[in-house]
């Protein structure tokens, strides 16, 4: 589902707070909020901080900013789990590109991008049914709007 918000405050200052409050690239295992943005889009992603290796859980929202009649409209929709478009192109060509070096090009190229698809399938709905049923996961998609809410000073339309 899509919120649709607006804001006092102009694009620019809108991608110009995300830079400053979203880390692009970090390393360690610490409450965290990871993202970009490029020109008017945006991808903010929320990290515990705990250390899970047995229970994957993500939560991201992308979303676009754009300004019409003088009002900033900010619109974002929430995924859980592995299940934004660009998680999954990147779990589907990791998949074709391994899944081709390791059969040595014995299957064709529909063969390989099939099992590719499958294990999308597979690494979606795992992610997604982790990060839906546990209370880390529910939790986490809660910060994640409230602090996009509280730094873009987003009123909901």
């Amino acid at each position: 589902m899509i919120r649709r918000y607006k804001t006092n405050l102009t694009p620019k200052e809108c991608r110009a707070r995300i830079r400053e409050n979203v880390d692009l690239i970090t390393v360690g295992f610490y409450e965290k909020f990871l993202g970009w943005t490029l020109l008017n889009l945006f991808l903010i992603s929320y990290r515990s901080g705990r250390i899970r290796f047995r229970d994957p859980i993500f939560n991201k929202i992308i979303g676009t900013i754009r300004r019409k009649n003088g009002v900033t409209y900010v619109c974002f929709m929430k995924f859980r789990g592995l299940t934004d478009p660009l998680s999954l192109l990147l779990v589907f060509l990791g998949s074709y590109f391994i899944t081709w070096i390791e059969t040595e090009g014995q299957l064709q190229a529909m063969q390989v991008a099939g099992l590719s698809l499958l294990c999308c399938l597979f690494v979606g709905l795992l992610t997604f049914v982790f990060t839906s049923l546990l209370i880390e996961g529910q939790e986490g998609e809660e910060r994640l709007v409230d602090f996009i809410e509280g730094l873009l000073e987003l009123e909901r339309l």
